[in-house]
């Protein structure tokens, strides 16, 4: 089995040896989870934001400190992510966000799988691969709500309209499921 490789390690890969496979190879490990990202949030132009993300992305390598951890490496790929999203909303004066096919949605979690999510669920900030297995396992919701406000950076805001709660709401769900996640990673014994 192949051993899995740590998203800077792409970057540090490129900007040892400025080679396009290495750029490849990382547009091929973040391509899944952003492409589900945009999805979720710009259905109808999912194709042409993801392009210029990944473009962007690629352009702005060398601004990554190669002493990032691997979730530093995501925060700025999902942050130019939301900037693309961002930009494109702006020029077509939408609502933040417009809902998705369920089916449409189907197809894309099925795409996002592929190994370039999974990984990039395991490097999530401060907790290790145990604690997001149990966190993923056990309380899939809470999980979901931490990812989207901590790892992928989504407002509370974002996150109220996505779930068509109000914001009150969602920062309250949020602040439970914080508590949750500690509790159960303290009773595990995943805690440092």
């Amino acid at each position: 089995m192949p051993e899995k490789i740590e998203l800077i390690e792409f970057v540090r890969r490129f900007r040892a040896s400025e080679s396009q496979d290495d750029v490849a190879a990382l547009i091929e490990h973040i391509f899944p989870a952003l492409h589900l990202f945009i999805l979720r949030r710009v259905p109808e132009a999912v194709d042409d934001i993801r392009a210029e993300t990944l473009v962007t992305i690629a352009h702005n390598l060398y601004k990554i400190d190669l002493d990032s951890t691997s979730a530093e490496v995501w925060g700025f790929c999902f942050v130019i992510a939301r900037r693309q999203i961002g930009r494109y909303l702006k020029a077509k004066k939408a609502q933040p966000y417009t809902s998705v096919d369920t089916e449409e949605l189907s197809k894309a979690e099925a795409i996002s799988a592929l190994k370039g999510f999974e990984q990039s669920q395991s490097d999530a900030k401060g907790l290790g691969q145990d604690a997001l297995e149990l966190l993923r396992n056990s309380e899939p919701d809470c999980f979901k709500l931490l990812w989207d406000r901590y790892v992928v950076g989504l407002t509370v805001d974002e996150i109220a309209s996505e779930l068509k709660i109000n914001y009150d709401t969602a920062a309250q769900r949020i602040h439970r499921s914080k508590e949750l996640a500690g509790s159960l990673i303290k009773k595990e014994g995943l805690h440092d």
